[in-house]
Formats: structure tokens, sequence, C-alpha cells
């Protein structure tokens, strides 16, 4: 059975992956202010750019609202396994004081 202190150490630990993920999302997001600033450009070319700049825009921000959710997620999943792990080691605690 794992300690109380692994136990907060493992929740710290996917926190900060959540974090991790938070920062690449931002991340890509800020990459596509750079799409937007080519928009100054003009003629055929400029046309055939916006319209590939665009759907690269789109697969980015996919991409970024994927990585939040998955961020989310594994707060949400971090912090019901750390209260299952907390009750378990409690339970287990008061075991051993009434043996």
């Amino acid at each position: 059975m794992k300690s109380s202190s692994e136990i907060r150490m493992d929740f710290k630990k996917s926190v900060r992956y959540a974090e991790k993920l938070d920062r690449l999302a931002k991340g890509l997001r800020e990459e596509t202010g750079y799409y937007e600033t080519l928009s100054f450009w003009e003629g055929e070319a400029a046309s055939v750019w916006s319209g590939k700049a665009l759907a690269l825009e789109k697969e980015i921000e996919t991409g970024a609202e994927e990585l939040e959710y998955a961020a989310d997620s594994l707060r949400r999943a971090a912090e019901r396994i750390y209260d299952a792990e907390m009750h378990a080691y409690n339970l287990a605690r008061e075991r051993r004081y009434y043996e």
C-alpha cells in the first residue's frame, strides 16, 4: 500500500503533467497568431497561402482544444484517484489502530 506521501506525490505529478499539456495548448494557440500576421500579402499567392493557413490554423486550434481536454480529464482523474487512495489509506490506518 502506498504511503500518504506517495499518494500526494503521484497527485502532484499528474497535476504537473496537466499543466504541461495546458502550456503546450497555449503555445499552439500562440503559433496561430503567426499566420494571421501574414494576411497583409496580396495577389494570387496570397489567396493560396491564405486558404492553406486557414486550414492549418483550424487544425492547430483543434489540437489545442484536444490538449486542453486531455489536461482537464487528467486533473479530474487525478483528483478522483487521490481521493480514493487517501480514503483507502485512512481506512487501513484506522484498522491498524483497532487490531
